[in-house]
């Protein structure tokens, strides 16, 4: 009967130790995402992956309405960052931030011709490599293998 306890409590001990360090390391990731990351999000990501979605005038045209609002409701299946990191949308965690990766390293984020209209979300060279630092350091926070 005491072995069954001891084991019971070693596992309960394990248990909350695991998920107090999960815990922790969502913070720091979150916290550098806070203050490196967000802010570039903010003007490049945020019109389509969030519920903060600035319309601009011709959103009101029919036709364009309805295609932006089907680009919209994409990206948000897709990835949607209007929570902090974990971000919701499709898949693990590692999913996302190798899709993040992805998009920064091809250049396809923000799409060309929302940069055509929006000169603020083209994101300089320096930014990407903050927002790809970021993605490692979430990799590896979160136990996973870095990209290279």
């Amino acid at each position: 009967m005491r072995k069954k306890a001891w084991v019971v409590g070693f596992l309960t001990l394990t248990v909350c130790f695991f998920n107090v360090s999960q815990a922790e390391e969502n913070s720091r990731i979150a916290a550098h995402y806070k203050s490196e990351v967000e802010p570039l999000f903010r003007k490049a990501c945020f019109d389509c992956h969030t519920n903060q979605t600035r319309f601009p005038w011709y959103h009101s045209i029919p036709g364009v309405k309805q295609w932006m609002d089907h680009h919209i409701e994409e990206a948000q299946e897709e990835l949607k960052f209007s929570e902090d990191f974990l971000f919701t949308g499709e898949g693990s965690p590692e999913k996302k931030l190798r899709k993040i990766w992805k998009e920064i390293e091809e250049g396809e984020m923000a799409p060309f011709y929302y940069r055509l209209m929006h000169r603020e979300a083209r994101l300089g060279s320096d930014e990407k490599e903050k927002i790809k630092t970021w993605v490692q350091f979430a990799l590896k926070e979160l136990g996973y293998a870095p990209l290279e």
